[in-house]
């Protein structure tokens, strides 16, 4: 987040964003009920009497549900997100030496660009124009206010210009962010030396696998419990509602997080969060969602499914 402001008075505008697929574990730590907070600065007194102008570079799959329908367009808040609210975003750059991938695509894009141009010949728009066309491999989309889109990139990124860049040309490595978990250790199989490392790492490999097939199973039974017809239940289970019934939504998220699957402790359930939308979009009472919870979780706590 980047501020221009002439004023130091500050209030918080708070914003849950709800476990949202994988944001929770993207945007640093959750709390313990599954919900971070991301705290955005307004006017001295709300917008009404705004004096400050916010830019959001959001990395995140889904991150367009953050925004879409929710941030307004007249308060001077810009967000540029790497994905639409029904998109993934993209890690990038592997090291072979430290078994990580280095860098997110539409982050890389944007900073590299920050580092090559004028910022003060450059728009915020015109930037993201650039990251868009830069990054086609996802969604990359703006909200908010766009009166703010128009500035310069220097009023928000500083006017001193950086020294001469010259950008190595390396293998990108594309991969979607919520299947970096898999694809490391993919590629650590590959670089055994070892018999030994050979059986370990494919014993993980598995153990990934039976994992995620052991949560997406218990949301398919859930699912099950309260839809008979089978088109319905691949409609709940594939497509993507906007989340309007904020309050449905809340009381069954936060009953899956504390008796189904902690959400902090295990990304991959974030990616459900989904289905939960739809039920209460598809106007299923929340009572009846968090029942069928209760009759299919009745395993032990469980943790670190990625």
């Amino acid at each position: 987040m980047i501020f221009r402001s002439t004023s130091l008075l500050l209030l918080a505008l708070v914003t849950t964003i709800s476990a949202f697929d994988d944001l929770a574990s993207l945007l640093d730590k959750p709390l313990e009920d599954g919900k971070i907070w991301a705290v955005l600065a307004a006017g001295s007194s709300m917008w009404h009497n705004y004096r400050h102008q916010m830019v959001i570079y959001i990395e995140a799959c889904y991150a367009g549900s953050m925004f879409e329908n929710i941030l307004p367009t007249y308060i001077e808040v810009y967000a540029t997100v790497s994905a639409g609210s029904g998109g993934t975003s993209q890690a990038c750059y592997y090291d072979t030496f430290r078994k990580t991938y280095l860098g997110d695509f539409y982050s890389v894009s944007w900073m590299e660009d920050s580092d090559k141009k004028t910022l003060t010949n450059e728009t915020l728009h015109q930037q993201f124009n650039v990251v868009k066309k830069e990054t086609r491999s996802s969604n990359v989309q703006e909200f908010g206010d766009m009166s703010v889109s128009q500035l310069p990139v220097s009023e928000f990124q500083g006017r001193k210009e950086s020294e001469p860049l010259v950008v190595p040309n390396v293998p990108m490595d594309l991969v979607r962010s919520d299947d970096v978990p898999m694809e490391i250790l993919k590629r650590r199989l590959q670089m055994v030396h070892t018999p030994e490392e050979h059986i370990e790492i494919s014993w993980k490999i598995n153990k990934m696998h039976r994992n995620r097939e052991f949560l997406s199973g218990k949301v398919k039974e859930m699912v099950a419990k309260l839809i008979t017809d089978q088109k319905f239940q691949k409609v709940i289970l594939e497509y993507r509602f906007i989340l309007k019934n904020f309050e449905c939504y809340d009381k069954v998220q936060n009953h899956f997080n504390r008796e189904c699957f902690s959400l902090p402790k295990n990304e991959y359930a974030l990616r459900f969060m989904v289905v939960l939308v739809n039920m209460c979009e598809t106007r299923i009472p929340s009572y009846l969602i968090i029942r069928a919870m209760n009759d299919v979780c009745t395993h032990p706590p469980t943790y670190g499914i990625v």
